[in-house]
């Protein structure tokens, strides 16, 4: 008789484990988020964001200052607005960026934003 009652009780405890092996087997998924990304045109986002802050584009051979071609000991002085965009070629090394972010932060009054991607010449000109 008691082995009647052992069954159901060894049903439960195997069930319960698969249940329980299948919950954790479904924490080790990654699910992911759908992300909306704005669809604006890149140029016009490039406009308003030089109408409001001064952008320092930093090429491997270059440094200009709202599309002027400038030097680095005349760099903050052109400098009209308290926030700076510093954008950085990827192919700039660590040594170009570097002063030119040693300079901004020796004025100190500024906000200073950092963007890196493959600027062409024309980009350093813009």
């Amino acid at each position: 008789m008691s082995g009647r009652w052992m069954i159901p009780m060894l049903d439960f405890v195997f069930l319960s484990l698969g249940g329980l092996l299948a919950l954790i087997t479904q924490m080790d998924q990654v699910s992911s988020l759908p992300l909306e990304l704005s669809g604006g045109d890149a140029e016009a986002s490039e406009a308003r964001a030089e109408n409001t802050l001064d952008v320092v584009s930093v090429t491997a051979d270059a440094i200009a200052v709202n599309g002027t071609p400038s030097e680095l000991d005349r760099l903050v002085g052109m400098l009209r607005r308290d926030v700076v965009l510093v954008r950085c070629d990827r192919r700039a090394t660590v040594e170009r960026l570097t002063p030119v972010l040693a300079a901004l932060h020796a004025d100190g009054s500024r906000e200073v934003r950092l963007q890196f991607e493959a600027l062409t010449p024309e980009g350093v000109g813009r």
